[in-house]
């Protein structure tokens, strides 16, 4: 009794929903699972998952994929968009593990997870690379990303200030731009140490 309640806890504390499934219907879930799904605390139980995401056709052909081909053990995993009643747009993610009891009926239990913070850190990530290339590629300012002394990659404009093709710009040294191979050898050791120092 101490042990299921202490369990009980456990499930009802998580910041995840959780729910078991036994022969396509929902058993038993925490009230987090209901709540990211909008719906009434306590009517989950005895619905299909097809039923409880029905706007959502890529869940509902996952559940229908998990019972069918999930093995023991296996997970299928999926990102959506969800709206619940009243909430704004979400992102959640949803695992389904085959967990097969001594009845014979195939058993799932399903996590969800709201991932829209993640997902938005993702567009910002994103957005901040296009920018960063637009940057770099458009840029009228010579500019090459270098690695151990080498031209990793380089854009249009230092291409044209070294009179070099920018695809043979890529994997020189970066002594190479500079018209004294001494002078490199002479100033970039202290230049070095200033990058690393600020």
């Amino acid at each position: 009794e101490e042990l299921l309640r202490e369990m009980s806890n456990i499930l009802e504390s998580t910041v995840t929903g959780i729910a078991h499934l036994r022969g396509g219907l929902l058993v038993r879930c925490n009230h987090r699972f209901e709540a990211m799904l909008g719906i009434e605390p306590g009517s989950a139980a005895g619905r299909e998952l097809p039923e409880l995401f029905s706007e959502q056709p890529q869940v509902v052909r996952i559940a229908g994929e998990a019972q069918r081909t999930l093995g023991e053990g296996e997970v299928l995993e999926a990102e959506f968009e969800f709206a619940p009643p009243g909430l704004p747009l979400l992102w959640y993610g949803l695992s389904l593990r085959r967990t097969d009891g001594r009845a014979g009926a195939v058993e799932l239990i399903a996590v969800l997870s709201d991932i829209t913070r993640l997902k938005l850190q993702q567009t910002e990530l994103e957005l901040a690379a296009r920018d960063r290339e637009l940057m770099f590629s458009l840029s009228e300012v010579g500019i090459a990303a270098v690695r151990d002394g080498r031209i990793q990659r380089a854009n249009e404009a230092l291409a044209q200030l070294a009179g070099w093709p920018v695809h043979d710009l890529a994997s020189l040294t970066l002594s190479t731009l500079y018209a004294d191979p001494t002078d490199y050898l002479r100033r970039w050791p202290q230049q070095e140490r200033e990058l690393r120092a600020h």
